[in-house]
């Protein structure tokens, strides 16, 4: 009787443990990381029934660490993509693109040309240009706010990630108790071990990480680059770290317990922190992008309407403004200035430039590019003066205010503001400087039938023949206003006064007189004639000794459209640098600028959305094939508590039955 009621007993109490075991799989069935466990149980010594049972969690280490890298894979793509939408959205938008808005600008100028003096045609360019200066600047302030966002959200993501680490390696001291035993018990003990593997699923969301299985149940984490994150005895900290030479471009670094900090490789991180990283670098591109366009325009657009006379009769003035790229030294005693000097915004980068102090006022400038630093200065200099850094084709100077010691830095970054600080300066529509600034006509006793036309005006600064503080401007003292036929056929320049201060030789055809000028001992008149007298001329048809040609302001000339159509020109001259490239095929026109910051960020997000398809495929794959042994399906767990259900009726039947025969062997007594 008592092998009966034993073998019973047993299958009660082992049926009790399996209907408890499916009754917390069902209950369970949509609990964040919980892990399907079963019962099993092993047989006793013959005839005494159900020996031990242990509940085991059902877990493949192999799929489950394939549907983690997967997860990692996903998110970072999904996180690339999701950051770089909407600029890429701004970029190409009908409503946001600037391509109309460069269009537009252009046929207002053509609309301006036909009809100089057109109050109607220079409104239309004013609110064209206008309309475009805000667009660019919003443009740019809306892909720096998103630039920030990312940011942001990494800041956030490191300190989500640090408590995750930290929370693991809790859960792996808890387990580490728990676990010589675990098997033993309800199943209970389980629920920290799924804790722990959710935290490490969240984790490979932010990281590309692998793990590592060591005694006890716990679970050591490495990043996949190797570097360890959760040991037996502690858990990381990431921090950022400021850049080497771009502070904001920080690197991360890792330490355990305060120690000493280890920089990491920002590009093999992956995760939901890698695609930050990523997209940060992205953004930051296409902002100095952007900022070239704005440098093109302003210098352009102002050199142009410096170089003609507006509807009052005044030297054009700036039809743009950008405000100059200032940047503090890493000690804070001292400023450097980047300033786009006049004519050469063509040269402008999207490198940045890192001045490096090996002095009081001694320092070396190098360039960097996509965060790449020259391996030699690219310029030496003191700070009595400013750098310019025209000649080495970058386009802008740098001046120095302050104090500087040796070992002081500093980061300039010359077209990255110009993006957010793009304005529009002009504010009337007699502020287009159509009309030519100077002009040329023949003396009406030549005896030949030869004219003069403007070749080009070049500059009205300071430094110029022409004098811009009066109103109409004049010719300095000393300017080339007349040409003379000379008996030898050449061309003789020569002041108000009559003095004659060279020739240019017959041979020159009359065309650039001034720049060919030459001095008695037959060296150049003009060093730089672009500069001084910063205008030039051609005489073209049948000259005769003797014959005057004079030159003059083109004062009240506004019907004349002669610097208008230089603004014309702009629209197919090659006026933005691509990139940092250099040679022949370095510079484009605003239309194509912009069309290749279009078409490559569009690309590249192209192929991260269809690299985002793949990783989340594969990733469904993954976590099918993981849930497939480890998730709980309720209709098995239906069919098992039926069935332990009904081994519990049987087994309650069992010790019934050992009942009846004890009190029957009772009554026949």
């Amino acid at each position: 009787m008592a092998d009966i009621l034993k073998i019973g007993a047993s299958g009660v109490s082992t049926m009790q443990k399996g209907l408890q075991t499916t009754s917390n799989n069902i209950t369970n069935v949509n609990s964040e990381g919980y892990t399907r466990q079963r019962l099993v149980t092993y047989t006793n010594t013959p005839m005494l029934g159900a020996g031990k049972s242990i509940v085991e969690r059902l877990s493949n280490e192999f799929a489950q660490a394939e549907m983690w890298r997967d997860t990692s894979d996903s998110a970072y793509y999904n996180k690339v993509y999701e950051q770089l939408y909407s600029t890429d959205q701004l970029l190409s938008g009908k409503g946001t693109s600037l391509a109309d808005g460069i269009s537009g600008i252009f046929s207002a100028v053509e609309y301006a040309d036909n009809d100089p003096s057109s109050s109607a045609a220079r409104v239309d360019l004013l609110n064209k240009l206008e309309g475009f200066s805000k667009s660019l600047s919003n443009m740019g302030s809306q892909v720096q706010q998103n630039l920030e966002t990312v940011k942001a959200t990494l800041d956030s993501d490191i300190t989500e990630t640090n408590d995750m680490l930290q929370q693991i390696y809790s859960l792996n001291q808890q387990v580490r108790k728990v676990w010589p035993n675990v098997r033993n018990t309800d199943g209970t003990a389980y629920n920290l071990v799924d804790q722990r593997d959710l935290l490490i699923e969240k984790l490979s969301k932010k990281l590309d990480i692998r793990v590592v299985d060591s005694d006890y149940g716990v679970r050591n984490i490495n990043l996949a680059s190797g570097q360890s994150l959760v040991l037996d005895t502690c858990a990381a900290t990431l921090e950022q770290l400021p850049g080497l030479v771009n502070p904001e471009d920080t690197r991360m670094a890792y330490s355990f317990n305060g120690g000493t900090k280890t920089v990491l490789n920002n590009s093999t991180l992956g995760g939901e922190i890698g695609a930050s990283l990523d997209d940060r670098t992205a953004l930051d591109e296409a902002l100095k992008q952007l900022g070239q366009t704005a440098v093109a325009f302003t210098d352009s657009f102002n050199h142009v309407n410096h170089c003609g006379l507006d509807l009052t009769n005044k030297a054009g003035g700036d039809i743009f403004r950008i405000q100059d790229s200032e940047a503090v030294t890493s000690s804070g005693n001292g400023t450097v200035t980047s300033h786009i000097k006049e004519t050469y915004g063509k040269d402008v980068s999207t490198a940045d430039l890192f001045v490096k102090f090996t002095g009081a006022d001694k320092y070396e400038i190098y360039t960097v590019s996509q965060g790449v630093q020259s391996d030699k200065p690219v310029y030496n200099g003191t700070t009595g003066k400013d750098a310019d850094l025209s000649d080495l084709g970058l386009g802008v100077t740098l001046s120095f205010d302050g104090t500087y010691a040796a070992g002081d830095t500093c980061f300039v970054r010359p077209a990255r503001a110009a993006a957010t600080t793009f304005e529009l300066a002009a504010t009337k529509p007699e502020d287009f400087a159509l009309a030519s600034f100077v002009k040329g006509s023949a003396d009406s006793g030549n005896f030949g039938n030869a004219d003069i036309r403007l070749a080009a005006v070049t500059n009205t600064d300071a430094k110029s023949a022409l004098d811009t503080s009066t109103v109409p401007p004049t010719f300095r003292d000393g300017a080339p206003v007349r040409i003379q036929i000379q008996n030898d056929g050449s061309y003789g320049v020569l002041d108000k006064d009559g003095n004659l201060l060279g020739k240019a030789p017959a041979s020159t055809n009359g065309q650039s007189v001034l720049k060919n000028a030459l001095k008695d001992d037959g060296t150049p008149l003009f060093t730089d004639s672009a500069s001084y007298p910063g205008y030039d001329f051609n005489i073209t048809g049948t000259a005769s000794a003797g014959d005057t040609f004079v030159l003059a302001i083109n004062q009240n000339g506004f019907s004349d459209n002669t610097n208008g159509l230089n603004f014309a020109k702009l629209a197919t001259d090659d006026t933005v640098r691509d990139g940092t490239s250099e040679g022949a095929d370095s510079r484009m026109t605003f239309t194509e600028r912009y069309a290749a910051l279009v078409s490559d960020f569009g690309s590249a997000l192209n192929t991260v959305d269809t690299s985002r398809k793949a990783a989340d495929a594969k990733l469904e794959a993954s976590t099918s094939n993981y849930d497939s042994n480890s998730a709980v399906s309720i209709d098995e767990e239906a069919t098992n508590l039926v069935m332990f259900q009904q081994y519990y009726q049987a087994s309650a039947k069992i010790i019934t039955a050992s009942q009846t025969v004890f009190n029957a062997l009772i009554q026949a007594v």
